[in-house]
């Protein structure tokens, strides 16, 4: 029986899988500031992974906002989802929106020539009070905000009409929680927490 919290071979190369697919595949500048902690469970960092409110994991990304750079997001937060040792059902989830939510920035937020502008992604995995992990997922552009949209106006099967509406109602069915807010400049952020299962492996403690 090992510790909980415990590094397991699943967990590190999950980390190893992460890792190299950031630095094969993106320049320096679009790399994740923070993808896991480096050694995140070991004794001399004093800290107690099963306390409720410790952070688990992180994952940062700045990516231009292109259809081709969803699934590269995708497979970064299938990655955080296996280094967390999340059932395969919860990280096909999560994955799912997340990549609604990208969809949308590539899709709504920077119409003309400002079709490149940043698609920022930060996701937080956390210890509940009552045990399990909390992941909140916040997906950020710098476009065009939330502004309403003639909808109705528009022919049914017209991308205006169907995209964005239809990609947050799928999200809120994947989700805990969904919110989404944009400020004075323009910028919309959107917030998904959800409640992931954790796989349970034989003799494991959670």
């Amino acid at each position: 029986m090992r510790r909980a919290g415990a590094p397991t071979k699943p967990r590190q190369a999950a980390i190893s899988d992460l890792e190299s697919q950031v630095r094969r595949f993106l320049p320096h500048r679009e790399r994740p500031r923070s993808v896991l902690p480096e050694h995140p469970h070991e004794p001399d960092q004093g800290l107690d992974h099963s306390q409720a409110g410790a952070v688990l994991a992180e994952l940062q990304l700045r990516l231009p906002a292109r259809a081709e750079r969803i699934a590269y997001v995708r497979s970064c937060v299938r990655s955080l989802g296996e280094a967390l040792e999340l059932e395969e059902q919860s990280i096909a989830d999560i994955g799912l929106a997340v990549t609604e939510a990208c969809t949308n920035v590539v899709l709504h937020a920077y119409p003309g020539d400002r079709s490149e502008g940043p698609l920022c992604l930060h996701a937080r995995a956390t210890r509940r009070e009552r045990g399990g992990i909390e992941l909140t997922v916040c997906v950020r552009d710098s476009g065009r905000g939330l502004q309403a949209r003639p909808e109705r106006a528009l022919p049914v099967g017209h991308p205006e009409r169907t995209g964005l509406g239809v990609g947050i109602r799928l999200m809120r069915a994947l989700a805990k929680s969904v919110s989404l807010r944009s400020d004075h400049s323009g910028a919309t952020e959107v917030a998904m927490t959800f409640l992931p299962r954790e796989r349970v492996a034989a003799g494991r403690v959670i």
